[in-house]
């Protein structure tokens, strides 16, 4: 019996070969075929590997991926809307918030400008962090609400210019 791949797409992703190690087992192509290894006879290997394969879930891998994507794009918006600057010097942070601190100062202040004058409106910089927050929130619901590898794939995002 030769193991098989309701999809082939799945071997592009790592955590088929996540899943497949956790158990205990590998997956290796020999000439041509995937093999798997084990602690039991090959035969029994390969029905564990097979059954391991077969009830992966693709479509969560994909969504959690496209999600990471996603939410990567909406941070790099941010840092152009508002490139990280540093106001303070750096042995007063840990290095994981170097950049985001003068970024939030930035945001901060643009947001208590938006609020604090006569017509309460969001100023351009807070109105184009709105935009794209938006553009992110309908995205990653469009992510969570597909069913099917296509229509994970298939989501877009409509960045604001």
């Amino acid at each position: 019996m030769a193991i098989t791949f309701p999809d082939p797409d799945v071997l592009q992703y790592n955590g088929i070969h996540a899943a497949i190690t956790a158990a205990g087992y590998s997956l290796s192509q020999n000439n041509g075929v995937w093999v798997a290894g084990g602690p039991g006879s090959p035969a029994e290997n390969e029905a564990a590997v097979q059954a391991i394969i077969n009830g992966y879930n693709l479509v969560a891998e994909l969504k959690k991926l496209r999600r990471l994507e996603v939410k990567a794009e909406r941070t790099n918006r941010y840092y152009l809307q508002y490139p990280p600057e540093l106001v303070v010097p750096d042995e007063f942070l840990e290095a994981t918030h170097r950049d985001l601190f003068g970024n939030v100062v930035e945001m901060s202040l643009d947001i208590w400008a938006s609020i604090n004058g006569s017509s309460k409106t969001a100023n351009a910089g807070w109105q184009k962090i709105l935009d794209i927050r938006s553009a992110a929130k309908t995205a990653l619901t469009s992510i969570s609400n597909s069913t099917t590898k296509a229509q994970v794939l298939a989501v877009t995002v409509n960045w604001p210019a």
